[in-house]
Parts: structure tokens; sequence; C-alpha cells
């Protein structure tokens, strides 16, 4: 057993690609999903009287007593209050505005896109932004503890690591102690937040019973290199005492390690963590949200079947004392703790179960319903996934290229991996696609041998496959999608693996992704993007978990979607610049057609169209194909059903 105090959040920077992401434009129809947690609690106002709010419909000279708020940094004149087109930068103007409940009297924004100026080119180069907004003069002699609350909108470019802080002075603005002002979010550059995203910050241990405090939101306060662009928006700032004396809190409960091995919404029997290793392990984020020290802190793990009546197991953690935000010595103090319990649990069929934790100490708890959090898990036969069953509701889309705004870059996203257990075979993935997938778009499925999880993009290819769309794939629940070759992972918790989907080409046609919003709490989700040098790059830090499964065991393509197969000749064969495909179809299908090197590489790539049944033909041009020997395959319905050597002349 063990035990970790960190702040949530932090330990993305060991599997993150610091790479800086390039700019782009926003989308309504875009998702990528804010992340509050997947089995965090809701954010509660359990306050006493309100000390001070401010909703800002007197603009920013402020609607209470304390006076207004002071915009300072070299970009101070960037924060204002928002108008009905903000936000209005070129980038994010396409973004609804704040949906704070009180945003129709006024909110505030510092629209990093339209002090910019528009769009990126030689003559509007790419500047830094810094600035923060300061509320007045705060006399908080009389706060036990402090929190603030407050709801915000925003989205940030180009760093992985968020620019966004929420900064308190004791001494006239002379120091200021910082917190993040993402509070419990884990997200990522241009990912956005939810609209809005409601956060609390404890500020007890630097404010508390304090005369003169200045609280300021700031963007880049440490005036590091690219945060450049979109914007961050803020509105119904709350400081108050909570009433709470006594109030352990839950937060979230993982089966597995998330800082540092992933856990699984799914998991095969046989990767499942054996008993010689501890069994299940159990993680428990939990922090003391109440006003007084607690001594004799009890947690309990229990392990349940699918109806939450049968305890198959259970797991204690030896007591310990937490003390409350306002008495911690360092500040900030911790958002939240962390334990990982071995349960020595290992399941024995295949079926749905529960993680349950229980937080108690000597003290009488006020508020008793958030002592429980619970985790519910599937153990299967052959499937290995992130995403829970049911539970991709979100879409995640390609981005029209400026460019060319009727093609789609380059797309794609993926998940990492690991096996604790050796003799797995990884035969496939099942991958769910969105409803804004085009039939015909081209795509690869692949599994990755990750070189650099400290980088996130140097992958080896150790498994893959080539498809085109078929229209009975769309939105249609998970689509097997067998390798060509299947592979043998590396056991062990030193290999990771990533499982991606991508589209490797500019393309005519959109390829979507089904996801999970606000589930990527162990950062095992990735996204490939240009970063700012244009590079193709993985980027990781994302709030989403994409409908992607590994499957380790040899399943039949999807007999009811595609039934075909086919007879193939190509002649001439050798051949210098032409040839003629002859194929017997089974069944109509829409058909296309690739070329590989003998290595694999796909030369080319091209969609036919729909043919009927029987024998048909088409030609294909190879002159621009250097002289070696290639495979031509044809792809019926995104499923390959054909192939022969081809032979080119020169």
């Amino acid at each position: 057993m063990k035990k970790i105090f960190t702040i949530l959040g932090a330990f993305a920077l060991t599997m993150t690609s610091f790479a800086q992401e390039a700019v782009r434009p926003a989308s309504e129809d875009e998702v990528f999903f804010a992340n509050q947690g997947p089995r965090r609690t809701t954010e509660r106002s359990n306050r006493g009287s309100e000390f001070f709010c401010e909703d800002f419909s007197n603009g920013l000279a402020g609607s209470t007593a304390f006076g207004a708020w002071t915009p300072g940094g070299p970009n101070a004149s960037v924060w204002g209050m928002a108008t009905a087109d903000s936000p209005a930068g070129f980038y994010s103007s396409n973004l609804a505005a704040m949906a704070s409940p009180s945003a129709a009297n006024g909110w505030v924004i510092f629209d990093c896109d339209l002090a910019q100026g528009g769009a990126i080119t030689a003559n509007n180069p790419v500047e830094n932004m810094t600035g923060w907004l300061t509320s007045p003069e705060l006399n908080m002699s009389d706060l036990e503890n402090v929190k603030v609350e407050f709801n915000q909108y925003f989205r940030y470019c180009c760093a992985q690591l968020s620019p966004l802080t929420l900064e308190v002075s004791v001494d006239g603005q002379l120091t200021w102690t910082a917190f993040s002002a993402t509070g419990t979010l884990i997200t990522g550059a241009n990912a956005i937040s939810a609209n809005p995203l409601l956060t609390t910050i404890d500020i007890s241990c630097i404010a508390a019973n304090q005369p003169s405090v200045y609280v300021r939101w700031a963007y880049n306060s440490a005036v590091a290199a690219a945060y450049s662009h979109y914007f961050w928006g803020l509105d119904d700032i709350c400081i108050y005492e909570t009433t709470n004396e006594n109030d352990l809190e839950i937060t979230q409960v993982t089966n597995g390690d998330i800082f540092n091995l992933f856990e699984y919404t799914v998991t095969p029997l046989e990767q499942a963590i054996t008993a010689e290793n501890g069994g299940l392990l159990a993680g428990v984020i939990y922090r003391n949200s109440g006003r007084q020290d607690q001594t004799n802190c009890q947690i309990t793990v229990e392990i349940l079947d699918e109806s939450e009546t049968n305890v198959l197991a259970t797991a204690n953690f030896p007591a310990f004392d937490m003390v409350a935000p306002a008495n911690e010595v360092i500040c900030p103090a911790p958002i939240l703790d962390t334990i990982f319990i071995q349960t020595g649990w290992v399941p024995t069929a295949a079926g749905n179960y529960v993680v349950r934790a229980t937080i108690a100490s000597d003290q009488v708890e006020d508020s008793p319903d958030n002592n429980v959090g619970i985790r519910r898990i599937e153990y299967t036969a052959d499937e290995y996934g992130h995403h829970g069953t049911g539970l991709a509701t979100g879409e995640l889309r390609g981005q029209a290229d400026p460019d060319n705004p009727d093609q789609f870059i380059p797309f794609g996203v993926a998940n990492y991996f690991h096996f604790p257990n050796a003799g797995s075979t990884v035969y496939g993935m099942t991958v769910e696609f969105g409803p804004n997938t085009a039939p015909g778009v081209n795509f690869l499925v692949a599994f990755y041998n990750d070189q650099s999880t400290t980088q996130g993009q140097n992958f080896s290819n150790e498994a893959f496959g080539y498809y085109s769309m078929a229209d009975v794939w769309v939105d249609n629940g998970p689509i097997y999608l067998p390798f060509e070759t299947p592979f043998s992972p590396v056991a062990g918790t030193e290999d990771f693996y990533t499982a991606a989907v991508q589209v490797e080409d500019n393309s005519l046609l959109e390829l979507t992704v089904a996801a999970q919003p606000n589930s990527d709490s162990d950062n095992s989700t990735l996204r490939w993007s240009f970063n700012s040098n244009q590079q193709l790059t993985w980027f990781g830090r994302n709030s989403f978990t994409p409908a992607i499964r590994a499957i380790l065991s040899e399943r039949a393509i999807n007999v009811d979607e595609i039934e075909n197969s086919a007879s193939l000749e190509v002649f001439p064969n050798p051949a210098v610049n032409d040839i003629r495909v002859n194929i017997d179809l089974q069944n109509a299908s829409y058909v296309a057609y690739e070329i590989r090197d003998i290595n694999g590489k796909l030369v080319t790539f091209n969609n036919m169209g729909n043919y009927p049944a029987g024998k048909t033909n088409f030609d294909v041009n190879i002159s621009e194909i250097a002289a070696g020997t290639y495979v031509l395959g044809i792809v019926a319905d995104g499923a390959m059903i054909a192939r022969e050597k081809l032979v080119v002349s020169k």
C-alpha cells in the first residue's frame, strides 16, 4: 500500500508532449470536452454568509461596496466587458457566448484572439499574452476560512500546461501566491472548457483572517512563451466561508494507478491484476473540505457485484490525520490527496462490478452524503478500453483546412495501453464512428509501440489496417477492424502502446469518432494535431476518451455488415503505365483499391464508387509509381476482399 499526496493534474507532466500546439479555428460543431472528472462530485456551495459577490452588472466599476476591478500586466487592455460578439477573435469567433447564470447582465473576458487582430501572417506575428484582473481590496479579518467560487469559460493556446491562475496578495500587492485557476479540471492546449465551468478554490492558507487581501485572475503571469490565443471568460465571482466544520469528501474512485499506469473501464480477464501482484488496485482521491482538522481518518474499499448487494472483497487503509486547508503549512495546499490500495481481489468471471470507497473520521460529519464514492468497471472475454459502455455520447471531429476549406486536415485520436500480464495477442480494434462521418473516407487503425511517453510522439508501428468507411459503420456502435497481422505486446509496467484511429492526409471526406466526455482522468487520451512548427504531433492532456478498444481475440469481421469476396485479375502484369483490374463481386459493394510496397507502406489508395454484384473492371494509372514489386488490394465496403502481386516495370 502507498499514500500519495499530490495535486491532481500534475501527474500529466510525466506523460505529455510539451510541444507547442498550433492555433486553429474553433467551431461550435467541434467537441473537445472539458474534464471535471468522471466520478467526481459536482462543486458545492456550503456557504455561510456570502462575504463578497460580483456579477459585473456594473462593468469593471464593480457592483459591490468594495469598489472597482483593475486590469494589469503587459496586456492589461485585453481585459474588458464582453460584447454580443464575444468571444470575437479570428480563431474563436464561431464559439458560443458564456452561459453563466448572470451572463445577461455582463461578463468579463480576456480575449486574446481579438487582441491579435486576425489570422497569423508574416505581417501579423504571434504575441505572447500576459494580463490579470484584480479585485478591490478586501478585509477578511473575520473569515476563518476562505473559498472563492466563480464561473469561467476558456480555451487557450498553444502550450499544454494551463496559463490560468488565481493569485492572492496580503502585502499590498508586493507578492502573490498562485493557485491553479482550473481547479480539478484536466485540460490541455486547444481544449475548450465546459460553458460555464463552476470552479471553487480554497485560499484559506493565505487569506484567512487577513485585513488586506487582493485576489486576481491572471493569464500567463509566469510570462511563458506560446500562450497567445483564444479567450478566458469570468462571471459570478463569490467569496465565502463554508458552514461545514467537519467535511471529508471522496471526489473520485479509480481502479488503477492513474498517475503512472492508467485505469480501464473495461478489462479482459487475461489482463486482470493477479493476486501475486496485489489484485485490483483501488485509488481513492479525497479532500478535507471543512474548517477543522480531521483525526483518525479511515478509508475502506469494497468490491461488490453489479447489484451492489454482495461484498466480494474488503480492504482498509491505516488511519491517518488530515489538516484543514486553512491550517496547511504549505500554501497553496494540495487540492486533493490520493491513496492506492491493493485489494487482493481478482475477478473469476466476466461481468460488471463496483468499487466502493468510504471515508470517515473521529469527527461527526456535516455532509455524510459525500463520504462515499463508487467506480463501475467491467471485465470481458477480450475487450480492453478506457471508455464506458454506452457512455460515448460526444463526437470528436476534424478541422477544415484554412487554406482549402473544402478539405479536412489530418485527424487522429488514440489511447494509451499497457499489458501487466504476458501471453496476450492483439488482433484488432473496435471503434465507434460519429454521425458526421462520411462513407468512403480512408483511414488507418494502428497499434503503436510508444517509444517516448515524455514526448508522446515517437511511435513505431506494431500492427495496422487501412480501411475505407462503409455506410453501415457510421453511427452504428462498435465496429471491429482487424489488423493485417496480429501482434503480441510485451508485458510489464514500462512498455506502453497506443491504439490510434487516423486520417493521415488532407481529405475531402470527414472522419469522426464517438467519445465519452469528462473522462480522461488518467491522461490516457492523445490527439494528433499540428504543433507550432506545423509538424503533426501527438498531444496528451485531453479531457475526453475516444470510443476505441483493443480486441484480444480473433473475431470474425462483422458478417452482417460485410459479406463479400472476389476473384481478382490484373492485366498486364508486369506493367509500365496502366493496368486493368478485373473483379467478380459476390455482392453489390462500395469498392476502393490500394497499392502497397513489399514493406506494407501505402503507395496509393482510391475510391472507385458503387459496383453491382458480378464481373466488372476499372483502369488504374501507375505511371507515377517507381519500378518494383507491390501488392494491389481490393477493399469492398471497408473490408479487404482480395489481393494480387503487381510488378511495375520502367
